[in-house]
């Protein structure tokens, strides 16, 4: 989004200017899909592919947030730029989903592929405190699986 901003693609009102008509359509469905089912974070959006103000593609997927926690239907909505740098840890993502920090870290960690265990060690806690904090944070995101908490962690980080 800074990156963005920093191209011009954002109106003084914050608001993002897409060049094509048929791509701010697509951004329309795309918020409005993930809106619509905000009971999960592993709800299937599919990213779309717009044209940048410079002309490069520009990936933006969408996921959907509890409107508890956003206090209204709301979605976050994560841009990937395919040669631009990689984005850092997805743990701030992953409390906008509804995660505490702690679970954040653990939601990060075993969904980017490490075991539980691995994980317990790399943040030096207990085996059995992840599990424990797997079961919250898979009530959390409306999910049962750790692939579907990888899929989600590789959306936020891909």
């Amino acid at each position: 989004a800074e990156q963005l901003q920093a191209q011009g693609a954002f109106s003084a009102r914050k608001i993002l200017t897409l060049r094509r008509p048929s791509d701010r359509v697509a951004l329309q469905r795309l918020i409005k899909q993930a809106i619509a089912s905000p009971s999960s974070a592993a709800s299937s959006t599919h990213p779309i592919a717009i044209e940048q103000v410079d002309g490069r593609p520009l990936l933006i997927d969408a996921l959907p947030v509890d409107p508890t926690i956003a206090g209204a239907p709301a979605a976050l909505v994560l841009f990937s730029d395919p040669a631009g740098r990689r984005p850092g840890n997805p743990e701030r993502a992953l409390q906008l989903l509804g995660l505490t920090a702690a679970e954040a870290r653990v939601a990060a960690a075993v969904g980017g592929g490490t075991s539980p265990r691995e994980a317990a060690d790399h943040l030096e806690i207990t085996e059995n405190t992840v599990r424990s904090a797997l079961k919250v944070i898979y009530d959390k995101l409306g999910i049962s699986r750790q692939s579907e908490l990888a899929r989600i962690v590789a959306r936020l980080a891909p």
